[in-house]
């Protein structure tokens, strides 16, 4: 009964961790999506000022 209750404790820490990191690598990738677009949309912003001074 020992080594069970050892085991579903091994079990919920595995668990815990892994729901951090899937939770982590999510937000990293929200970030990651969200510096790219902004990148992107400053390069249109900028495209379109070039165009009206041209």
């Amino acid at each position: 009964m020992k080594m069970n209750k050892e085991f579903i404790q091994c079990f919920l820490d595995g668990f815990r961790t892994g729901v951090f990191e899937a939770i982590s690598i999510i937000i990293m990738g929200l970030t990651t999506a969200c510096v790219i677009f902004g990148l992107l949309d400053l390069l249109l912003f900028l495209f379109h000022v070039l165009r009206l001074l041209a």
